[in-house]
């Protein structure tokens, strides 16, 4: 198994020495680039290598370069055309969960680096979802930065980011909107299901978070 993981790292971490691969740049670079800054962290800790490290510092460098100033988001890119199908112009932005996995990565860079330019990245970061993509009347995140796209529900990869920004950011209304989007996200999962298939391929990208969501709420309602 560490062997298998070392190969994966080497090879990711190749690609972002060359500099040939894109990683960010485009509307779905939020995932390019943070799921492989979460798989190099995988490696990191099995090997203690620091070409991984370094890679992920690279990788999160392109990513705080093309971070706007001032909204926190990552908005300079045209969506796909199945994110938005406004036909005057094509809105600019990535999918809510496309930006909560970029914050992950992030996320776990700065865990294993303390670089000190990380938790205001995530706090602006997390903030920017909200405003962009939180619908407070749903209880749930719409799915992409376009206004016209459907509620998306509460993905746990989104979870995760806000698990995130409560622990690093500085906003209370992290943790508040993620308490809200826990208690409607499980109200439906104990719900009675209908007939029919289950879950499938879909409940890891439902449950991913969950129980460091569960988690985080318990201690804070314990402080």
């Amino acid at each position: 198994m560490r062997e298998t993981v070392e190969k994966i790292g080497d090879n990711l971490a190749q690609l972002v020495e060359d500099r040939q691969f894109q990683f960010m740049g485009s509307t779905h670079c939020g995932r390019v680039t943070g799921w492989t800054m979460l798989a190099l962290a995988g490696a990191y800790e099995i090997a203690w290598d620091e070409r991984y490290l370094q890679a992920m510092k690279t990788l999160a460098e392109d990513a705080m370069a093309d971070q706007d100033p001032v909204c926190g988001g990552w908005l300079i890119y045209p969506m796909a055309y199945d994110h938005c199908t406004c036909k005057t112009a094509r809105h600019t932005g990535m999918a809510g969960f496309i930006t909560a996995v970029l914050i992950n990565g992030l996320s776990r860079y700065y865990q294993l680096s303390g670089d000190d330019r990380l938790p205001d990245c995530i706090d602006r970061a997390v903030t920017f979802l909200d405003n962009d993509t939180w619908r407070e009347e749903h209880l749930a995140w719409r799915y992409t930065s376009c206004p016209a796209s459907p509620v998306g529900g509460q993905p746990g990869v989104t979870m995760m980011a806000h698990v995130n920004g409560a622990r690093f950011g500085s906003s209370p209304n992290h943790l508040r909107i993620l308490g809200v989007a826990w208690q409607a996200k499980f109200e439906g999962l104990l719900a009675d299901l209908p007939s029919g298939p289950g879950f499938g391929k879909s409940y890891t990208a439902t449950m991913y978070g969950c129980a460091q969501t569960a988690g985080i709420l318990a201690r804070r309602s314990e402080e």
